[in-house]
């Protein structure tokens, strides 16, 4: 890219293509911004700024990079934001990296991650039983998420 190295993800600016911050270490598949202008990635990665322990999402500031605690344990490939600021992951993981079970998606609250529960023809569930390609958000807070699974966990 214009014969810079530049991994995973840049930013084309007036003609150029730019690095984001001091760059990450594997391969971005997903990017959504916050209300305030904040980059959400998704993918596969572990190192962003030079720094470990991302576990496959991040937030870049416009300065530096955020982790989301301990991240997600699997591929993500999808991410969104709602109207309260929560972000949403989908992808190709079973649990965050502090070990909470999740099942392809997940909410990071702002300060830690929930799974996606709640109660489907009266039985409890937990996520979906494959992986989640797509993830959606309308009216705010509506979560609609696209992907290869066949049920609701």
């Amino acid at each position: 890219m214009g014969g810079q190295n530049i991994q995973g993800l840049a930013r084309w600016t007036n003609g150029n293509w730019n690095q984001i911050g001091a760059g990450i270490n594997g391969n971005v598949y997903a990017i959504t911004f916050t209300p305030n202008g904040d980059m959400i990635i998704g993918g596969w990665f572990n190192v962003a700024g030079g720094q470990p322990g991302f576990g496959n999402i991040a937030r870049w500031d416009g300065n530096s990079w955020h982790k989301f605690g301990n991240g997600l344990n699997g591929l993500v490939r999808a991410v969104a934001v709602d109207a309260n600021g929560n972000v949403y992951a989908g992808g190709n993981f079973i649990f965050t990296g502090a070990g909470l079970q999740v099942n392809y998606v997940a909410k990071w609250n702002g300060s830690s991650w929930e799974a996606l529960s709640g109660i489907y023809q009266g039985n409890p569930q937990t996520g979906v039983n494959q992986q989640v390609y797509a993830l959606g958000i309308q009216s705010g807070i509506d979560v609609y998420i696209g992907g290869r699974f066949i049920m609701v966990e």
